[in-house]
């Protein structure tokens, strides 16, 4: 018993200390932000890269004529093997931005595959 309340006196400990570094962080950040003098060129960059990157997206997933378009098909790999658990929400997720990272790098139009999501 001494051994159980021993460690969760050193989980609480240690979650209380990663909190208080963490806000301490972020104060540091917040500070450093408002003095460096880069708060708008931050802001814009980050526009002008937010734009690029949706214009790209609208591009590459509206071709003029479909049948000529290059196609990345994502497939679900853990849907045919049943040796591994179902794949939940987050896995699909992360196997889904892996997929459409590819296709973005690839210049193709991803296409995710109707048994993906089962």
């Amino acid at each position: 018993m001494k051994t159980s309340n021993l460690s969760k006196a050193n989980n609480d400990f240690i979650y209380k200390y990663n909190r208080v570094a963490f806000i301490k962080s972020m104060a540091e950040i917040t500070k450093q932000r408002k003095t460096d003098g880069f708060d708008n060129q931050r802001i814009a960059m980050s526009k002008t890269l937010g734009n690029f990157v949706q214009y790209k997206l609208h591009q590459m997933q509206n071709p003029k004529d479909c049948s000529t378009a290059r196609l990345f098909v994502c497939e679900n790999s853990y849907i045919e093997d049943t040796s591994i658990p179902v794949c939940g929400w987050g896995c699909l997720v992360l196997q889904l931005m892996t997929c459409f990272r590819a296709a973005f790098a690839t210049n193709r139009v991803l296409v995710a595959n109707a048994t993906f999501f089962r």
